[in-house]
């Protein structure tokens, strides 16, 4: 990074990477995304092992908005 008081930028070797990194980012997400597509829904048990009290306060609220959105998951 090529760095002023008024500025800050990036080298050419910075930029290449950005690029590189941007272009490495979008092939996972395209990934990800065509598995979601083949596989479809999800299904399946869901185990979590966690202290009741943690269970109580953060999973409860978060699986029941999950089950909702997949129930095929149990």
């Amino acid at each position: 990074m090529h760095r002023t008081t008024r500025r800050l930028s990036l080298t050419e070797d910075g930029s290449a990477f950005y690029e590189r990194a941007r272009h490495i980012l979008r092939e996972v997400e395209n990934a990800a995304s065509e598995l979601a597509e083949r596989r479809g829904t999800l299904a399946g048990p869901l185990r979590i092992s966690a202290p009741v009290s943690f269970g109580s306060l953060h999973l409860g609220p978060a699986l029941f908005g999950f089950l909702t959105e997949n129930p095929g998951s149990s």
